[in-house]
């Protein structure tokens, strides 16, 4: 029996619910917890602010769960409210919704790319 090698520090595999997928992360990410504010800016440049779940973070990205669907592209400012990290900015990557056990709705998670927004 042969066993399986280990992924390389570029792509790994990442345990996601009930299925498997590729890593593609050249960072750690590390989970996150509790409520934040952000501020989202629209593609159409209208402002709305929402409350937030932090669920990860990492060098370059952070990750939120909120109850509506945020558009990719959208620029979203999170204020965590910590003083070594008051608030993190970024633009949308991905938005995906989540549903619990049932098949019920329970949010979407959103995803960040801080990397974008520090080299604007």
């Amino acid at each position: 029996m042969q066993m399986p090698r280990e992924p390389g520090p570029s792509l790994g595999l990442v345990g996601d619910g009930a299925s498997i997928r590729l890593e593609r992360r050249r960072v750690p990410r590390y989970a996150a917890s509790g409520g934040a504010m952000a501020d989202v800016v629209g593609c159409n440049g209208a402002h709305a602010i929402a409350s937030v779940r932090l669920a990860d973070s990492s060098a370059c990205g952070l990750g939120v769960l909120t109850d509506n669907p945020i558009e990719p592209g959208a620029f979203v400012r999170v204020f965590i409210g910590l003083p070594e990290v008051p608030a993190r900015a970024g633009v949308v990557a991905r938005c995906v919704e989540v549903r619990d056990a049932q098949g019920e709705r329970v949010g979407y998670r959103v995803g960040l790319d801080t990397g974008m927004a520090q080299a604007a």
